[in-house]
């Protein structure tokens, strides 16, 4: 769905390496500001507690996905152009099942590669 609306978009893959789930996806060339924020929002309103645990279901893994990465690149860069990653938990203490501790991947930061 994602790549049909945006044709930008190269190729996309989901890895499960746990406790983390990575979305890598390749652009045909550098993307603009306007693609980055159409993936990220896009990314965003799949990343539901409810959608997360099927895939920890479906690859039979019984916590939590701890964070998602999504890992933009161009097909033309050879490193990552921009990361962004969510956590379930707030803070590193997965023990803390407090409600005070879930974010439940609301909170999205952006890490930026520097340019050469």
């Amino acid at each position: 769905m994602l790549k049909k609306e945006i044709p930008a978009i190269k190729n996309f893959k989901c890895t499960f390496t746990r406790p983390d789930l990575t979305i890598s996806i390749e652009m045909k060339e550098v993307p603009s500001e306007e693609s980055l924020n159409s993936i990220l929002a896009n990314v965003k309103q799949f990343s539901t507690i409810e959608n997360i645990n099927e895939i920890a279901k479906s690859v039979k893994w019984k916590s939590e996905i701890y964070n998602i990465n999504l890992i933009i690149y161009s097909h033309s860069e050879e490193k990552p152009l921009i990361k962004y990653t969510a956590s379930y938990f707030r803070t590193f203490d997965a023990s803390n099942t407090s409600e005070e501790n879930i974010d439940g991947y609301k909170t999205w930061t952006k890490y930026e590669e520097p340019h050469t």
